[in-house]
């Protein structure tokens, strides 16, 4: 596959915020009644029930994964997903795709978070979709949260200022999604543009548990350096006032000398697509790490993204040589930045 060039990711890093943009604008935090019926401890809708143990069809290739496992425990992890209305369409066409290629195979629980904007006619439309795959699919309704520390109303928004719905995202995929997942050992991120194009013949979820991975990424590229303003330094001060294990993972070969930072395209995980082990990510290291991120407000004024963050987290956090898994043995669609992965 052809890599993209750094002009090439400034271009579709312009597009893809503009896409989400008309996307995301509308997403806003506060309370409001419940959309469709669902249970109130737990702000789930459920459309079905199925067993937690489900027979495997196959294993993997010898020389990518060393077991065999005869059965997924289907409690143990989910599919998630944060849909828009405006993406319905968009919605159905993914999750037939991921029924085909995988939860055909390994039918874990999808969560379909969505916030107040969506409305109740079109929430009841999707369901009655979903009604239609043989698995089991859950709609959550959450309301996004501010820092403790930021204002709407007083602190100044640098970069994308007025589009807190996109930072709200931002927030929840960095930070708050690991709260909502507690109950699961892992979870799946599918973006509502997110489309997987052949067969995954495995249960990633087997490997993560059984080779001790914590994340597992599809692909690494660079963000644009405008919304990253700050970062590189913050990530700088952090790793030299805590213990981290920056050095085991030679973090400074991708966090350049003071004076060229300005120019440089800070790296991140291509995370619309990732798997990560959930309680690893609500260890007090990282949560400290999430806290400070909070702290600098900068995701609400300068747009710091949750994408490049991961990256650093776990440069900071994580043993790569032990912890992160490159999963890329199928063939992979984003939309909105029209690329597709073929298969590793």
């Amino acid at each position: 596959m052809k890599v993209p060039t750094k002009s090439f990711i400034i271009v579709a890093s312009i597009m893809f915020s503009a896409t989400l943009l008309y996307n995301v604008m509308n997403i806003s935090h506060g309370e409001s009644q419940e959309a469709i019926q669902v249970d109130k401890k737990s702000n789930m809708y459920s459309n079905s029930s199925l067993p937690v143990v489900y027979e495997q069809f196959n294993a993997a290739q010898a020389d990518k994964v060393t077991f065999i496992s005869t059965k997924s425990d289907l409690s143990k992890a989910a599919v998630t997903y944060l849909i828009h209305e405006k993406e319905e369409e968009r919605v159905k066409e993914s999750l037939t795709l991921l029924y085909k290629n995988f939860l055909e195979m390994f039918p874990y629980p999808v969560i379909l978070f969505y916030d107040e904007s969506y409305s109740d006619e079109a929430l009841q439309r999707l369901q009655k979709f979903t009604d239609t795959l043989p698995v089991r699919v859950m709609f959550r309704r959450i309301d996004f949260k501010f820092p403790s520390n930021f204002n709407p109303e007083v602190d100044k928004e640098v970069i994308w200022p007025g589009v807190i719905g996109y930072k709200l995202m931002i927030r929840f995929w960095f930070y708050e999604v690991f709260n909502l997942m507690s109950n699961y050992d892992f979870y799946m991120r599918m973006d509502t543009d997110s489309f997987i194009h052949s067969k995954i013949t495995y249960d990633p979820f087997k490997v993560m548990e059984k080779k001790g991975y914590t994340y597992a990424y599809r692909y690494i590229t660079e963000d644009a350096s405008p919304v990253c303003e700050g970062m590189l330094d913050f990530i700088d001060k952090y790793a030299k006032e805590h213990d981290t294990l920056a050095s085991v993972n030679n973090l400074y070969s991708f966090i350049p000398a003071p004076e060229k930072r300005r120019d440089y395209l800070p790296q991140m995980f291509y995370n619309n697509f990732e798997i990560a082990k959930i309680d690893r990510f609500l260890s007090k290291d990282i949560l400290e790490f999430k806290n400070e991120v909070d702290k600098t407000k900068r995701i609400f004024t300068h747009r710091w993204g949750d994408a490049p963050l991961r990256f650093y987290e776990s440069k900071l956090f994580l043993d790569w040589k032990r912890e992160v898994w490159h999963f890329c043995d199928f063939v992979y669609e984003h939309r909105n930045h029209k690329l597709t992965f073929q298969k590793c």
